[in-house]
């Protein structure tokens, strides 16, 4: 009589379902690094995104003039908004385009009205813009200080709640050249 080295069918079966716990506890993790990895992925994304529309927004504002906080009234008169009032729009003369220029929140986007009076999205559509304050100082005694401008923003983003991750931005801007006139 020869004897078989070998597993029984029970060890088999008791070694497969060892195999298959493991394989479920680290797959569920493995998928939870791929979910983090997308939600920083879209995060960072939007925030730069984000941050050169603030960058690019404060540029252009720095070098012009007439700040008008709101978009009620005439755009051309200096019009200050202080903290806690603030507005969701804000105006401000441009030298270089030669015409008043308007940034304002509509449908969660960050617009900017150019020249001929189209409003143009400069945030991009993974970017949902929740609550967008300019407040205004000094634009009303132009002489006097110099103007400053606070612009908060606040927002998400991506697209499902679960990959969701909220932003908020806040900056200063200061004239560059106090206009005497």
């Amino acid at each position: 009589m020869s004897k078989q080295n070998g597993f029984t069918l029970v060890e088999m079966m008791v070694a497969v379902a060892i195999f298959s716990m493991v394989m479920v506890v680290s797959s569920g993790a493995i998928f939870g690094i791929v979910k983090a990895n997308q939600k920083a992925e879209t995060l960072l994304s939007v925030l730069d995104n984000v941050n050169f529309a603030l960058e690019s927004m404060s540029r252009n504002i720095r070098f012009g003039y007439d700040y008008h906080c709101g978009d009620l009234g005439d755009l051309a008169l200096p019009r200050d908004c202080e903290y806690p009032a603030g507005a969701e729009a804000f105006a401000y003369f441009d030298p270089i385009e030669g015409a008043t220029i308007l940034y304002r929140l509509s449908g969660g986007a960050l617009e900017r009205m150019n020249a001929g009076g189209d409003y143009i999205p400069i945030t991009a559509p993974g970017a949902v813009v929740t609550r967008l304050n300019f407040f205004v100082e000094g634009a009303e005694t132009q002489n006097l200080t110099q103007p400053r401008v606070k612009i908060l923003l606040e927002g998400y983003a991506g697209e499902r709640p679960d990959t969701r991750s909220s932003f908020s931005v806040q900056t200063t801007v200061s004239q560059r050249l106090i206009r005497l006139e």
